[in-house]
């Protein structure tokens, strides 16, 4: 099946019409979760800020008290010193510590939270396609008690990606756009294994990578519109109109790898009805064949 970005940026707009505000509550609170370590950065960076200030306002008073008491007793001064050691040591390991602690917090918001929202919210968007779907959908992933699955398939996929992008920049780009689909395939079967998973996000992207990132590129005008009003317009428009875009391109490229037979209608059973109950029985075929 051949795709334009005229086309599915078309469909998406009409979409979008039809399920306006549930599409913005879904973005928004995905974003929320998935952003966290935007909040856990400026706490850290505020607590280094307090830290350096605490210290500089520190030493300058202990530096008075040794002026005042340099002539008039040098045990004092050096009594001094190793009380101001001891605070500049102690104000550091506090520091560090509520960093530490900070950032594995928002970590785990991310991967534990964040991840498992995001894979839902694709659910969302692909249902909205065809049948109205709640906003409760974003709750998809807890409610069928898929959260460790896709939490650690989640974790995988960014390691990837992050892994190939510390190596080059290039690299990096492919691999995102070459595992961009596995959030959808989750979203369609969380049952799936990763390394599944990532196989077929790969052959279903293969040869579309540039088309993909042109789709990204033609987003580029709402994402500067979105920083001059403060990220509204990227809340109230750009983020759920891209997700509609990107959840037609993935029907598409879903359609082909069927006709293909990448793979069949027990991977990838659609998103018209709760398919928990058919993957289920799906992994337990699996499992019992490959035991025999």
């Amino acid at each position: 099946m051949i795709w334009t970005i005229r086309d599915l940026k078309k469909k998406a707009r009409k979409l979008l019409k039809n399920c306006y505000w549930p599409a913005v509550a879904v973005c928004l609170l995905t974003t929320m979760l998935t952003g966290w370590i935007g909040s856990a950065g400026i706490g850290i960076g505020r607590i280094q800020a307090e830290n350096a200030s605490g210290l500089e306002m520190s030493e300058q008073r202990m530096r008075e008290l040794k002026d005042d008491l340099k002539d008039r007793n040098p045990i004092a001064e050096y009594k001094i010193s190793i009380v101001q050691k001891q605070l500049n040591l102690l104000v550091f390991v506090f520091a560090v510590t509520a960093s530490i602690v900070i950032v594995v917090l928002g970590l785990l918001v991310i991967f534990c939270i964040g991840n498992p929202v995001k894979v839902s919210s694709k659910r969302f968007f692909m249902c909205n396609r065809k049948r109205t779907a709640n906003i409760g959908m974003i709750l998809y992933v807890f409610r069928n008690h898929y959260t460790m699955h896709v939490t650690a398939a989640m974790f995988y996929r960014t390691v990837s990606i992050i892994g190939h992008g510390l190596l080059l920049v290039v690299p990096g780009i492919i691999k995102h756009y070459e595992y961009s689909l596995i959030p959808y395939i989750l979203a369609e079967n969380p049952t799936m294994q990763y390394k599944r998973a990532a196989q077929l996000s790969t052959k279903m992207s293969e040869g579309q990578k540039m088309a993909m990132l042109k789709m990204d590129l033609s987003f580029l005008f709402w994402e500067i519109a979105g920083i001059f009003s403060l990220g509204l317009v990227s809340v109230f428009y750009t983020m759920p109109y891209r997700e509609f875009a990107k959840a037609g391109l993935y029907e598409v490229l879903r359609q082909n790898a069927l006709a293909d037979g990448v793979c069949d209608s027990t991977e990838l059973p659609g998103f018209e009805t709760d398919l928990a109950y058919k993957c289920r029985i799906y992994e337990i075929f699996r499992k019992k064949l490959w035991f025999c």
